[in-house]
């Protein structure tokens, strides 16, 4: 069974049409007949892509792989029963169970943090709901759109904020980042040059942290409120909750523990995936070993390449290692490994 279309998945089953594995029954859980590519959507807010070039459709690649949709979205799991809790109340048993799904923005969970989100914000997950949305107000009155505030941190956060520059130009953008230093996470020399590229394009960056949402105003932790026409929550995203009770040993963050080959490292009858392309031979092959009863395993290969931040004008900052650089040949690069 795969739960989830991530980008492993989606892979994994072009990899089926080619080569069929004998001897099983394949089922993807999934709650849409086509896959919104969430790393593609600042390009879409953009206006870079449009929405048929950031959707995949799952109908071709399930035909030709031969794998079973069940157009159903999971809400439990109990890995010592083998069994998958699907929306509508039934239950599904497993031999083998590989889960790549997205991180979640659970509203309610979110709302404890930051009241009025729910009724007064945009939500960047599901991206497609997200993609839909931001369609409509573009539709606005650009008279209307004066300010738009991203709250979140990291690379997608920044990028929508520029994305949204290069197609308001009009208005007032804000990137709210919490009291840590913007993509702390990143080398000090990505971390200026995206701070340098914010600067110039006129996105300001408050580091602060945002503790509620109302009607044209986004309250911030220093008391301040902020003028907002559209607020963006773009944080708080999570692996979904119902993990907590599935009986997996799980991270600090919530996401499922696998060892190196992508097993869980308490039920090794489930993968978990990267969400990566690269990963899928490797599943494929580790999926079809075990299912022939065999135990030889390839590993996951380790996540390498650039880091890439697009600014939507042309340029992009990009970093290996401790190697950065920004312009127009990192922009070209970026185009070049998306396409």
């Amino acid at each position: 069974m795969l739960l989830g279309t991530g980008a492993t998945h989606l892979q994994l089953l072009r990899l089926l049409a080619k080569k069929p594995v004998a001897g099983a029954q394949w089922t993807l859980v999934a709650g849409a007949a086509d896959s919104f590519d969430g790393d593609r959507l600042a390009d879409f807010v953009a206006g870079e892509r449009s929405m048929a070039q950031c959707l995949t459709d799952l109908e071709p690649l399930l035909r030709h792989s031969g794998v079973r949709w069940l157009p159903m979205a999971a809400v439990g799991l109990d890995a010592n029963a083998r069994t998958l809790r699907l929306r509508d109340g039934s239950a599904l048993t497993y031999d083998w169970l590989s889960v790549d799904c997205a991180a979640v923005q659970e509203r309610e969970r979110i709302a404890h943090t930051l009241p009025g989100a729910r009724e007064h914000a945009l939500f960047v997950q599901p991206a497609e709901v997200f993609a839909n949305l931001w369609a409509k107000v573009r539709a606005l009155d650009p008279g209307r759109l004066r300010s738009v505030a991203v709250v979140g941190d990291g690379i997608a956060a920044t990028e929508l904020a520029l994305a949204i520059r290069s197609c308001l130009p009009q208005a007032a953008i804000s990137l709210v980042v919490g009291a840590a230093e913007p993509l702390a996470q990143h080398p000090p020399a990505f971390r200026r040059l995206a701070a340098a590229a914010l600067q110039r394009l006129g996105v300001t960056v408050l580091r602060d942290s945002a503790t509620g949402v109302r009607a044209g105003e986004l309250l911030l932790g220093c008391g301040a409120r902020l003028a907002c026409d559209v607020p963006i929550i773009a944080a708080g995203a999570a692996p979904p909750s119902w993990l907590a009770s599935s009986g997996l040993a799980l991270d600090s963050a919530g996401a499922i523990r696998v060892d190196a080959f992508g097993r869980s490292t308490s039920h090794p009858d489930l993968f978990a995936s990267t969400g990566q392309p690269s990963a899928a031979p490797a599943l494929a092959a580790n999926l079809a070993a075990l299912i022939s009863g065999g135990s030889a395993l390839q590993p996951m290969p380790l996540r390498r390449g650039p880091v890439f931040l697009a600014c939507f004008d042309g340029s992009a900052i990009a970093c290996w290692g401790p190697v950065c650089a920004a312009g127009r040949l990192p922009h070209w690069l970026r185009q070049r490994l998306d396409a």
